[in-house]
């Protein structure tokens, strides 16, 4: 993740070459990365989510997982 520039950078370059492109405004089906806190010790760190209406679904030690978050970055999928 490092070599790449960090989680987003990474996504970003990724997401561009499959035509997906950088959004401000994530809708439902949009990827994502948002800031939550992380199963192991709690600490907030960087996690790949989907849009789900008014929260991201990520996956936690339980399954999958819906919250409200702070956004990070979001691309937008084609429908």
């Amino acid at each position: 993740m490092t070599a790449h520039g960090g989680m987003i950078a990474l996504v970003d370059a990724v997401a561009m070459k499959a035509g997906i492109r950088r959004t401000d405004d994530p809708q439902t089906g949009d990827i994502g990365i948002i800031r939550a806190p992380s199963w192991l010790g709690g600490k907030l760190t960087e996690i790949g989510a989907i849009k789900f209406g008014p929260v991201w679904a990520c996956l936690g030690p339980a399954g999958v997982v819906g919250k409200k978050a702070e956004c990070l970055a979001a691309w937008s999928v084609p429908q």
